[in-house]
């Protein structure tokens, strides 16, 4: 474990698959930790870890002062909260603008939390527009391309996000918060792909379940009267074939048929730097470089 702290170099991820900022958030699906339980994660590595690292004290508070912190949590609470009715029961007790507002105090004390064990430069992801998700328009098949009153469901939150994080921008000294303004961003980004590198993006490049989770699925989940004769093909070599299936390959990272985790490899999307969307739900790194890229090269946006 020594060796993961080498202090100049030093990143940790505490993110947890499917949780979000409430505590029953993706809990549908197992167990997950929330933003709150990501934050006291974030603390005992400090106290534990670090602490004996830095002499004397006050090293560590300008070290975890100069370090920058992504906060990236929100999706969850809507894909799997708010619009899960069937495990949930949020969208009966509050209406969209009542909700997003219960989201934001509650990141906002988790913002607090973080300043008050040290951290001091946050950058913060709103949340993308879900409605235009592959996992949104296959399940409500809207008429327009994206399921726009899940955006503007979504909008509500951000708003409310970027009043919150100028709040806090003025309360709390010597803090500097950062909005990554993924909405827009990602909206650009599917009405305009080819402005940007990218031939798809409607269809995943990995076929998932149908609650957007787990390894890529072999079946054509998208043949047939539901895939638009307009597909762009990515490559002449490439049928729709191989386009929509993924392929049965080894990683080449691993020695057997078995993840590290225990699971089986089955299948790997190929091409991922042409699509938005690696699955229904997540996208690719070819996506996520176009974000950081736009962020570098960008005046931060500062509440």
């Amino acid at each position: 474990m020594d060796d993961l702290f080498n202090i100049e170099q030093l990143g940790i991820n505490y993110a947890s698959p499917s949780s979000g900022i409430l505590l029953e958030t993706g809990t549908a699906l197992g167990v997950n930790y929330c933003m709150e339980k990501q934050v006291d994660f974030f603390n005992e590595t400090v106290e534990t870890k670090l602490r004996a690292k830095f002499s004397p004290t006050n090293k560590l508070s300008k070290y975890l002062s100069a370090s920058v912190y992504l906060i990236n949590i929100g999706t969850s609470d809507y894909i799997h909260n708010y619009l899960q009715p069937d495990h949930y029961n949020s969208s009966r007790q509050y209406n969209g603008e009542d909700f997003a507002e219960l989201l934001t105090k509650k990141l906002k004390n988790n913002l607090k939390d973080l300043y008050n064990i040290g951290s001091r430069k946050m950058i913060v992801f709103q949340i993308g527009p879900l409605g235009c998700y592959p996992y949104i328009i296959n399940k409500l098949k809207p008429r327009s391309r994206c399921a726009e009153d899940i955006n503007k469901l979504v909008s509500i939150f951000n708003d409310k996000l970027n009043g919150m994080l100028k709040e806090l921008s003025e309360k709390l000294d010597g803090s500097s918060f950062v909005t990554v303004k993924t909405f827009d961003l990602i909206k650009r980004l599917i009405l305009s792909p080819a402005d940007y590198g990218l031939a798809e993006t409607r269809w995943p490049c990995c076929v998932t379940k149908a609650n957007g989770t787990g390894l890529c699925d072999k079946g054509p989940k998208y043949f047939g009267s539901d895939v638009p004769r307009d597909v762009p093909q990515i490559s002449n070599a490439m049928s729709m074939e191989k386009e929509y299936m993924c392929r049965d390959i080894m990683s080449p990272r691993l020695n057997s048929s078995y993840s590290q985790i225990g699971k089986p490899v089955k299948y790997i999307c190929q091409e991922t730097d042409y699509y938005l969307f690696f699955d229904e739900l997540h996208l690719t790194q070819a996506a996520y470089k176009l974000i950081v890229n736009k962020c570098l090269n960008s005046t931060p946006s500062v509440p």
